[in-house]
Formats: C-alpha cells, structure tokens, sequence
C-alpha cells in the first residue's frame, strides 16, 4: 500500500505549514515548495498524486505552472487544485481553462480542503474519520 503524496506550492510558509498539518493526519506525504519553479521542478521529478497551488507567487505564478503541467506528457495527469486568495471571476474561469480540477479560496475551511484532496487523492487508509 503507498501513501498518497501531495505537492503544495506556495510562497507563503504558514499556508504549507497549516495544510501540511490538516493532511498528514490521513496519512497523505505532504511535500511543500515555496514557488511555482521549485513546484514544476518537483513534479517533473518525482510521482505525484495531487497539487495544492497558489496563483500569485515569485519566479512563476501559478497559471504559468498550471499550463507548464498540462502542456507535459509526464505530468498532465495530476489533478491540480488552486488554492489562492484570488476570487475574481476571471482567474476561476482561466484556471478552469487551464484544467484545474477545483478551486479553493483563502480563507479556506480546512474540512473543506481535506475533503477536496479526499476527492482528488483518497488515501488507501483511513484511521481517522473524514469531517462531515
């Protein structure tokens, strides 16, 4: 049995720290980067099962990911979830464009994240139950 591994890229440490610390609890592999190159990078490298990314950082913002993920053979597969305190319309809209398969806002509620990455990336064991 694997464990799920999640890539969360964002620039901010306290928002990889906080889901971090709501998803190990359901024995997913959190892995964190802290820009959208380093993101890229990793996903290229290594199996990933789920991103959890930002929109607005340095060196890449998170639509230059997105679009860099879905344009490669190797990683277009991986469901992505945004995870940005942008709300605006148009950047839901050219994420769904972009082929995210959902969109959270910040403030998020952090059952609702855990149920998102459920969705996306259920883990094979699950010890603890999944908030309602």
């Amino acid at each position: 049995m694997r464990t799920k591994r999640i890539l969360v890229v964002d620039d901010e440490p306290k928002i990889r720290e906080l889901v971090k610390r709501a998803l190990e609890p359901y024995h997913y592999y959190v892995v964190t980067a802290s820009n959208g190159e380093q993101g890229l990078q990793y996903a290229q490298r290594h199996r990933v099962d789920l991103i959890l990314l930002d929109l607005m950082m340095p060196k890449m913002d998170g639509f230059d990911v997105l679009l860099r993920l879905k344009a490669s053979a190797s990683t277009i597969g991986i469901p992505v979830v945004i995870l940005t305190a942008k709300s605006d319309s148009q950047s839901i809209l050219q994420s769904q464009a972009l082929l995210a398969r959902d969109y959270l806002v910040k403030p998020f509620d952090l059952e609702v994240l855990v149920r998102t990455v459920i969705r996306y990336a259920k883990p094979q064991r699950l010890e603890q139950e999944i908030p309602s």
